[in-house]
């Protein structure tokens, strides 16, 4: 179902949309938790490598689980056959670049950990 300006929204239709952000604020607080168990986990140093993770994989995987969720979601807006195949393009689009995004936080997460530690190596040596 496409909104115009002629008639207002259907009861269903708000339900859709509701369900969409309902599903998309419920992902992204469980997206949160898991960044605080990330935070500080235990270990001989204090947690240095899961803060530097955390803080290069925040963001990608935020994006991700988002679209995730707006994908699981899309069909409670009963759109029209054209705008849900153009909305599902978008979301799938969204996550091949939001998963790109993640390998490279990743990529740069290990290559400043491994830094750290050559460099603190060297140091004691």
């Amino acid at each position: 179902m496409v909104l115009s300006a002629a008639r207002p929204p259907s009861r269903r239709c708000v339900i859709g949309y509701a369900t969409v952000a309902g599903a998309l604020a419920g992902a992204l607080v469980l997206h949160a938790a898991a960044m605080l168990l990330l935070g500080r986990p235990p270990g001989p140093r204090g947690g240095l490598e899961a803060a530097v993770l955390r803080r290069h994989v925040a963001n990608p995987s935020r994006v991700l689980v988002a679209a995730i969720a707006v994908m699981a979601t899309l069909p409670a807006l009963e759109l029209e056959p054209l705008a849900e195949s153009r909305a599902r393009h978008a979301a799938v689009l969204v996550m091949i670049a939001a998963i790109g995004w993640l390998v490279v936080g990743i990529l740069c997460a290990a290559s400043e950990i491994l830094t750290d530690r050559i460099g603190a190596g060297a140091d004691a040596g």
